[in-house]
């Protein structure tokens, strides 16, 4: 295996490149390492990084013993939560991660830690509400790369309250995120998957898509339609070799929780249930190149799931305590 520039010797370099980059729109530096090119180039825009691209060159007649980038895959929300560590295990995996978000900060810093794996990235800052941001975006993904193997609709929002204290802006702004974009995303590249007749869509849906509980019902509706888009699809994209996932969770150990409960009360009731989310994304990952349908987590949850399509009613009285914790 090459040996690679190690993170403490990265970071020295780029507190170096920051120094030039007042004078310079673009820094490359160019470092033999063993039997290796490594090349870093830093954008910059009024002295603050924009954007780091790394690559790897093996000098000639040398054999390339490092991990082989063969597969692209698309990932919304990759700036945080979830979105990040699924960025990070598909680049464990070989994939050539494509992170999409609205915080181009959060982005840069995902990239940085795919820098230290020896991975190398691209970012598109876009608003996943916006559909000209969408358009532009997924356009600059299809002309930058030659085939898009994977595109995970990851990106997400949430605010838990009563139906008649939930604002409309709030309500509006989870379809939108949950639902619209991630209708939006696919759109644009599903005519490069049938062209190409092979690819995975895997949409993040929710245990609340399929068990709806008080203070979610937006949420509920938003995730509700997420698993029926996702099934319609799969059905339309048979043909074409296209195949879906749904991934349906219960609480995961990420901001989300904070962000949809202010008062801190729903993550301190779920604390104890939640998933970790290195592990979800894991197992995402390992099922990129399967054929599963859906992931469906925790065990019990699904089984809950179940039994509530069968006795709505009994499992609302039984399940009310715990329905009620946000």
């Amino acid at each position: 295996m090459l040996q690679r520039l190690s993170a403490s010797e990265r970071h020295f370099l780029y507190d170096i490149l920051h120094l030039l980059l007042f004078s310079f729109d673009a820094v490359s530096l160019f470092l033999i390492r063993d039997d290796t090119i490594v090349v870093h180039i830093m954008f910059h825009r009024g002295g603050v990084v924009k954007q780091i691209k790394t690559a790897e060159i093996m000098l000639p007649g040398k054999k390339d013993e490092s991990m082989k980038i063969e597969k692209t895959v698309v990932i919304t929300g990759a700036g945080s939560g979830l979105g990040r560590y699924i960025s990070i295990e598909s680049a464990k995996r070989g994939y050539y991660p494509i992170l999409v978000g609205r915080s181009g900060e959060k982005l840069r810093s995902v990239q940085r830690e795919l820098v230290d794996l020896g991975v190398p990235s691209d970012i598109e800052e876009a608003d996943i509400r916006n559909h000209t941001d969408n358009k532009r975006a997924s356009e600059a993904v299809l002309n930058r790369t030659k085939k898009i193997d994977v595109l995970i609709n990851n990106a997400g929002a949430g605010f838990f309250a009563e139906a008649d204290s939930l604002s409309y802006e709030k309500a509006r702004q989870m379809l939108e995120v949950n639902l619209l974009g991630l209708i939006d995303w696919t759109s644009f590249f599903l005519p490069a998957l049938k062209e190409q007749q092979n690819g995975r869509i895997i949409n993040i849906g929710s245990m609340a898509g399929r068990i709806a509980t008080p203070k979610a019902s937006a949420y509920a509706a938003s995730k509700a339609g997420v698993i029926a888009y996702s099934n319609a699809l799969r059905m339309e994209l048979k043909p074409h070799r296209v195949s879906i996932m749904t991934v349906n969770t219960g609480p995961v150990k990420t901001p989300f929780s904070n962000k949809a409960d202010p008062t801190g009360e729903y993550e301190k009731s779920v604390k104890r249930l939640a998933i970790r989310p290195d592990k979800l994304a894991r197992t995402i990952v390992k099922n990129m190149e399967t054929r599963t349908r859906e992931i469906n987590l925790p065990g019990y949850m699904n089984k809950a799931a179940v039994m509530y399509s069968l006795f709505p009613k009994t499992v609302e009285q039984l399940g009310k305590r715990q329905f009620m914790k946000k």
